[in-house]
């Protein structure tokens, strides 16, 4: 009840500064690392979420990933639980100096994880927090070659898999990440031997963007960069 209570007071902004303290912060992620109260630790998860989507995400960016990451290795915790710390993760993302951090905690053993859970995990919700975290990881050349190459086969899976999805913001994030990973030659390269403009061509044939049209100019400049076989250049 009381973690459902500062829950609901995180998500204001103005209430968020009495919630950033070193003894909170370190009290809230003993309470995200016990797997034995799950609806705690999903409350617990929202919290952090909230925060680092406030104000003082500067501040607890750090320790907040520390503890965020601890948590996607337990291969124990529940989805609803997952679905808050991958959350809280992908708004992390966006900062230039957690991306570094994500690719590089535990020897790459994270960013691996976060591969295997947008291409395996059976929550949605889940798959689509992680894809999101590694489209900001991926295209901003944050990796070394042995690392792309090493986790090639489960990203390649789940940029398929979301082609094929029914709900068009799965399609949109892995167009979007696919289009930019055009310029690595590792990446240019493994699409082509995948046949990945099959599975495009597929997605245009399906009715998921009627309404916008978004999708389908993303992916006629993919399937035109892909036809002039050009790592080099890509179409703004």
């Amino acid at each position: 009840m009381a973690l459902g209570c500062l829950h609901n007071l995180s998500g204001h902004n103005g209430n968020q500064i009495m919630f950033i303290s070193e003894e909170f912060l370190e009290d809230l992620g003993d309470i995200l690392c016990d797997c034995s109260n799950p609806d705690a630790q999903r409350h617990s998860a929202a919290v952090i979420r909230n925060l680092v989507d406030g104000d003082f995400m500067q501040i607890i960016k750090r320790r907040s990933l520390e503890m965020l990451t601890s948590i996607i290795m337990k291969t124990e915790c529940r989805a609803e639980v997952l679905g808050e710390v991958t959350g809280a993760i992908s708004i992390l993302a966006a900062e230039d100096d957690i991306k570094h951090c994500l690719a590089e905690i535990e020897d790459g053993k994270v960013f691996e994880k976060l591969v295997k859970m947008a291409s395996q995990n059976p929550n949605p919700e889940v798959q689509y927090n992680c894809a999101g975290t590694l489209c900001q990881i991926l295209i901003n050349e944050v990796l070394p070659d042995y690392q792309k190459e090493e986790n090639l086969h489960d990203i390649i899976a789940y940029l398929n898999a979301f082609l094929k999805s029914t709900d068009p913001n799965f399609v949109h994030l892995s167009l979007w990440t696919i289009r930019n990973l055009l310029t690595d030659e590792i990446f240019f390269n493994t699409f082509k031997e995948h046949e990945i403009e099959t599975v495009i061509h597929e997605t245009l044939d399906s009715d998921i963007d009627l309404e916008t049209g978004t999708i389908s100019k993303l992916a006629h400049r993919i399937l035109k960069h892909l036809a002039e076989d050009d790592i080099l250049s890509i179409p703004p």
